[in-house]
């Protein structure tokens, strides 16, 4: 997502499966587990749970859709 203080805050989209709920311990795992693999600029800033991930018409994740998405919500911040 566009920042403020940087060209680009990393953000992840969550989808939980049925036997998880969202939670603070859920989300310091997910982050834990970003720190370990990815490189520091990658780790995401803001996580945000949807209960689906928007699609194209062939059934891929729309990427651009939560580009739009995101966008509307830090004019909206």
């Amino acid at each position: 997502v566009p920042g403020a203080e940087r060209v680009n805050i990393p953000k992840v989209y969550i989808v939980l499966n049925d036997s998880y709920s969202e939670s603070n311990s859920l989300t310091d795992d997910i982050l834990a587990f970003c720190k370990n693999k990815l490189p520091e600029y990658m780790v995401p800033e803001i996580v945000e749970y949807m209960d689906y991930l928007p699609r194209t018409e062939r059934g891929k994740v729309d990427y651009r859709a939560l580009e739009k998405m995101a966008e509307e919500q830090m004019k909206g911040n």
